[in-house]
């Protein structure tokens, strides 16, 4: 027998690319905007916050002890003190994408969507 668990994931970007803060006044139409950002750089610089990465991992449990992680490809670049709305509208639409993994391993549609409703992602 093989159990499934479906949970968000939120790990460090490895990778973040904060460029975007760095444009000019004139890149953006306006010097309150680029002075904002600048101030949100700094605090980016300070570890107020950071890049995560926010993705759907699935846990499944094999016959004879044997575990298998499946992950989603995820959404990065998302800022660590994004609203949980936010964090959570971007794992509903990752279902959609391990939901085809979990079809394709044998898991059924009512399996799947058991994991989806207790992993509290029902809107998907």
């Amino acid at each position: 027998m093989k159990s499934l668990r479906i949970f968000i994931d939120t790990p460090y970007d490895e990778t973040p690319d904060v460029s975007w803060l760095e444009q000019t006044p004139a890149q953006l139409g306006s010097l309150a905007a680029a002075v904002a950002n600048r101030r949100r750089l700094d605090a980016y610089n300070r570890d107020e916050w950071w890049l995560i990465g926010v993705r759907l991992q699935a846990e499944i449990s094999l016959d004879g002890g044997s575990m298998l992680l499946l992950s989603s490809p995820g959404v990065w670049g998302v800022e660590s003190d994004s609203e949980c709305e936010y964090v959570h509208s971007i794992a509903v639409d990752e279902v959609a994408l391990i939901r085809h993994d979990l079809d394709q391993l044998g898991f059924s549609a009512e399996e799947i969507d058991a994991a989806v409703l207790e992993a509290g992602l029902s809107g998907s």
